[in-house]
């Protein structure tokens, strides 16, 4: 019988989890915008990061990495309340529908209960229907009429 084991992610999963995130930016179509770097996503692993250390979890099936959910500390001023960003959730095509999604999400919830942040946050693109779809199954609800920008620096 197949197993599927989450644990959280290290250092040496960069690649790993850069691979994940290609998948992920070819998936919405927009890998030509990413340019992931190994090493220094290796950097943003590490416990001893800064400003702040990237988290995150691997889901494995039967010890073979199949997803990933990369999360950090954000803070709301409007509620002075800190919650916890859910940057990426990603499950290979191939292990889709056999609730893997649906486990790495129950355990960030843990992490974000167990450290106490308010709520999970999260962004998805407009044209990510399935995206959009699960996260409307879990209860998501909407942050209108907010919308990402940003400023280089």
């Amino acid at each position: 019988m197949p197993s599927l084991f989450i644990r959280e992610v290290l250092p040496e999963d960069a690649q790993t989890i850069v691979s994940f995130i290609t998948a992920l930016a070819r998936h919405e179509g927009v890998e030509a915008e990413i340019n992931p770097d190994v090493e220094v996503l290796r950097l943003h692993l590490h416990p001893d990061a800064k400003p702040q250390r990237l988290s995150g979890l691997i889901a494995e099936w039967d010890g073979v990495p199949v997803g990933v959910a990369l999360y950090h500390p954000s803070y709301l001023c409007g509620t002075t309340e800190w919650v916890l960003h859910l940057q990426n959730l990603f499950v290979n095509d191939e292990y889709r529908g056999r609730g893997i999604g649906h486990k790495l999400i129950e355990h960030v919830k843990q992490v974000a209960s167990r450290d106490g942040y308010a709520h999970i946050r999260l962004e998805v693109l407009d044209t990510n229907r399935t995206a959009r779809a699960f996260y409307e199954s879990l209860y998501a609800v909407p942050d209108l009429p907010m919308q990402t920008l940003y400023i280089d620096c």
